[in-house]
């Protein structure tokens, strides 16, 4: 994993662990395979106590992610896509057969009510579905630290509530 400073650390990290899980295939990772990945690659290179408080958080956040919005039958595609003057954190296929972008959301302020987020997955939307075509589905932003106030905005902009849901255990 590469290293990364900064403010971004924690959700760059995520990201990247996401993305390592994510190209492995199959269904969604189980709990402990997100602990495992996590300790083995996350936090190299730093105190003892830095690199622990570090792999909790990530640990924590792709716990989320994997547990809330990981497409069922989903197949990643791309990360990091440029369409136009925007980049999608992760481009899913569905299961349905339709893509859908996943932006990613570590911090305290990026809800719906967050004006810049919002803009930021409109953009998003609409340069992918210039782009990819009918097939692409919008923009599912997932809030990691509120996973309930996630939401989803199609390629024109309509944004809907799509909180984090729990598949049964």
């Amino acid at each position: 994993m590469e290293r990364v400073e900064g403010a971004g650390l924690v959700g760059t990290s995520v990201h990247l662990l996401i993305q390592l899980l994510a190209e492995r295939g199959g269904p969604a990772p189980a709990v402990a395979d997100v602990i495992g990945e996590g300790r083995a690659f996350v936090g190299h290179g730093r105190s003892p106590s830095a690199r622990q408080a570090l792999r909790v958080a990530v640990i924590t956040l792709t716990c989320v992610y994997v547990r809330q919005f990981w497409p069922l039958g989903g197949r990643l595609i791309a990360s990091e896509l440029i369409v136009g003057d925007a980049a999608l954190d992760l481009l899913w296929l569905l299961a349905d057969g339709r893509l859908q972008a996943h932006e990613l959301k570590t911090g305290m302020f990026a809800g719906p009510a967050h004006e810049p987020t919002v803009m930021q997955a409109r953009r998003q939307a609409e340069q992918a579905s210039a782009l990819l075509g009918a097939s692409f589905s919008g923009v599912r932003v997932a809030l990691l630290r509120w996973p309930d106030s996630s939401f989803h905005v199609d390629p024109a902009g309509t944004l809907t509530a799509s909180p984090g849901s729990l598949p049964p255990c």
